[in-house]
């Protein structure tokens, strides 16, 4: 486990950290897409409640809402994107220190 961790620190230094904070599987990951889904899902209802709505004030209300709601929807697709990206990284690091730590010990 320590020559890994000296290998990630070598090898990659602060982007595996990243790639750990940025990871779906990360508990930071997991607390992200939980909220957003969360704020997505009541802005949505208040959103749509606002737009068909007979006063003037509430629809515009509801159209600035429906734009946040857009914005949203684009922030979490980049999230899931970086977020796969990061696994994918974690998954070759990883791998690629462990081979190397056994090839280490082996050799001993």
């Amino acid at each position: 486990m320590q020559c890994r961790n000296t290998c990630l620190n070598q090898n990659y230094g602060e982007t595996i950290v990243w790639a750990n904070r940025v990871s779906p599987l990360s508990v930071q990951g997991v607390l992200t897409n939980e909220a957003t889904e969360i704020l997505s899902d009541r802005l949505s209802k208040e959103a749509n409640r606002n737009a068909w709505s007979h006063s003037k004030e509430a629809f515009e209300t509801g159209k600035r809402q429906l734009g946040l709601l857009k914005f949203f929807g684009r922030f979490n697709a980049a999230m899931a994107v970086a977020g796969a990206g990061a696994f994918g990284f974690q998954v070759g690091a990883v791998g690629y220190c462990s081979v190397e730590c056994v090839g280490e010990f082996l050799n001993e």
